[in-house]
């Protein structure tokens, strides 16, 4: 009995503390792996962080390669196309509408992923696009939306999206229409920029003069729905991302409260992209480390009772 009970406590040692370290990937491989791709580590450290992911997270270059998948090939890009019964040309039209080309993807993967989204989501970026093109917003800024959506912490995205629908939806549920309740209606606006890390720059212009007057507080522009009123909208780098106008046509039929609901629609298509998109390629990086601490906790025990039993029964005999 003793000599089993060594043999248990044995194997719970070793179990519980596997010899050597965590594997890791070796830097040859590595830089092996990224002159096949004609990728900087750099560019890889980019691309992984798209997923909240970095090299740590990946025990071996072998696991990294099987992440990343196939690279975008002429042969592999076939199989895409066969998928979804597209020639070479509608692919790329696709794209175009999301601002993407096909050589913007270094591996097979992502074309097929983001295939499959815009397929499902064509007919919503459709009915946005257009709402939008009202106030001239035109199919390159809405690109431009669509990048500057990808690029912000998502976290918060969806939380941000509810509030700002609950605002609008009792801003509409109110049935007079006064100075204040454009004012108020504005303030949403600057809200959701605000919300979205987009900078706007305001700016009227009345029928009588077609100088853009810079406006620094809105509350001060009388009888603002007899004006024409134009936003520029920045990233926080400064870059220009689009500008709408909103003429006293637009504000006197209300479709302004409508254009803040159609690009809450874009935030959430941009949401839907990382959650369904972004988030199915995360890799299963669990190590056995995990499992061998179970396994060596149940060895434990078992040493535990085999332990008292031997116990007993020499107490018993005495």
């Amino acid at each position: 009995m003793k000599g089993l009970l060594s043999i248990f406590l044995l194997l719970n040692l070793t179990i519980s503390f596997p010899v050597g370290a965590e594997p890791t990937i070796h830097s040859s491989e590595l830089q092996q792996y990224l002159s096949e791709l004609e990728w900087s580590e750099d560019n890889l450290h980019e691309y992984l962080h798209k997923f909240d992911l970095s090299l740590d997270d990946f025990h071996s270059t072998a696991e990294l390669k099987k992440f990343l998948g196939k690279q975008n090939t002429e042969e592999n890009l076939t199989e895409v196309l066969t998928k979804y019964s597209l020639t070479n040309d509608e692919l790329e039209l696709l794209l175009a509408k999301f601002g993407e080309e096909i050589n913007d993807f270094k591996f097979i993967k992502d074309i097929d992923n983001d295939v499959s989204f815009y397929l499902n989501h064509d007919a919503d970026l459709n009915i946005i696009s257009d709402f939008l093109s009202l106030f001239g917003l035109t199919s390159q800024e809405l690109i431009h939306l669509i990048h500057h959506f990808h690029s912000i912490d998502q976290s918060q995205i969806s939380e941000n999206i509810n509030v700002l629908s609950t605002k609008i939806s009792e801003y509409e549920a109110k049935e007079t229409e006064t100075d204040e309740s454009y004012e108020a209606l504005l303030n949403i606006w600057v809200e959701m920029f605000d919300a979205f890390h987009i900078r706007p720059e305001f700016y009227i212009t009345t029928h009588a003069e077609d100088v853009a007057i810079p406006v620094t507080d809105l509350s001060e522009v009388e009888n603002i729905h007899d004006n024409i009123l134009y936003v520029k909208m920045y990233n926080e780098e400064g870059m220009e991302l689009a500008d709408m106008n909103f003429s006293s046509e637009v504000l006197d039929n209300d479709l302004l409260g409508e254009s803040v609901h159609e690009v809450l629609n874009l935030a959430q298509l941009s949401a839907n992209y990382t959650e369904t998109v972004l988030g199915k390629k995360l890799p299963q990086t669990a190590t056995p480390y995990l499992m061998n601490s179970l396994f060596g906790l149940g060895f434990s025990i078992i040493s535990l009772l085999l332990f008292i039993g031997t116990r007993k029964l020499f107490l018993t005999k005495r």
